[in-house]
């Protein structure tokens, strides 16, 4: 928030000519909007004055712009992170650098590669009667349905859960479905809005899930959303949905039940909504 922004005025000491900044090119340069004519020189003292027409409210306005733009491109790395088929992918931190990390795809074929191999030593000729007492069978079975288990509760396998038009409330199982497609119906209770509550009582602790529900507008396009749970949501506000009929809203959970070495837990829900709905049609 501190740095200039373009439409700020630049003065060199012992040079009084002003100079408007046309713009922020890095942390240490700046473009000025014609050719400086003072002396070229280094270490000199200058001074930077906020222009009337730069008020608070378009520097907020560019933070925001700014914030929103590395948001996007997070989301970006992320959708690379996890849809790539490739085995790696360069990451850009917030401070520009660059580096290599693996992508899904690359863990889960290293991780078919693994199960090969253990299938493989353990039915090999020196194994011959554990395979013959279905022993191999057995411990085979087990490291991939375990495997998946753990896979399926950190989202990187996805189960979709729909449920159809009704009235009554809905609960939300983060360990059971990672995705909830939910017609809003005409909900009996209050004022036609579905409570809508996350259970976790059955999550295991300090592992995170993440849960998106599109929410559609029945025929009636009058549904209603109660979130019962204590979601903190960006910007402090919750969602207010769309009102049309058949129109969506998407909404993501990030989900974590914390417990520490004395046993004591706390339970986080955080939520995201894009302020905006989707016409499916």
């Amino acid at each position: 928030m501190d740095r200039p922004s373009a439409g700020d005025i630049f003065i060199a000491s012992g040079h009084y000519e002003l100079y408007e900044i046309s713009e922020v090119t890095s942390d240490t340069e700046i473009k000025l909007d014609r050719t400086f004519t003072g002396d070229n020189s280094s270490n000199t003292n200058y001074a930077i004055i906020r222009h009337a027409s730069a008020s608070d409210i378009t520097h907020l306005n560019l933070a925001l712009s700014a914030l929103i733009q590395r948001k996007d491109e997070y989301i970006s790395k992320f959708d690379d992170l996890i849809s790539s088929e490739d085995d790696t992918f360069t990451w850009t931190d917030r401070f520009g650098e660059e580096h290599q990390l693996a992508t899904l795809n690359k863990y889960k074929n290293d991780l078919d590669d693994l199960l090969n191999d253990i299938h493989n030593i353990v039915t090999s000729k020196s194994a011959q009667v554990l395979t013959d007492a279905g022993f191999v069978d057995t411990l085979y079975h087990l490291l991939v349905t375990e495997t998946n288990s753990i896979l399926s509760k950190i989202g990187l396998t996805n189960k979709i859960t729909e449920i159809p038009e009704q009235g009554s409330p809905i609960s939300i199982k983060p360990d059971q479905s990672n995705y909830y497609e939910i017609v809003l119906g005409l909900y009996t209770g209050n004022n036609n809005r579905t409570p809508i509550s996350i259970d976790t009582s059955t999550l295991e602790r300090n592992i995170l899930y993440e849960v998106t529900l599109v929410l559609e507008q029945s025929h009636t396009g009058l549904g209603k959303v109660d979130f019962l749970d204590d979601i903190k949501w960006i910007a402090g506000m919750a969602p207010v949905l769309s009102y049309e009929a058949g129109s969506q809203d998407v909404v993501t959970l990030m989900v974590i039940v914390k417990s520490d070495s004395s046993g004591y837990e706390t339970r986080m829900i955080r939520g995201f909504y894009t302020g905006c709905w989707i016409e499916p049609a």
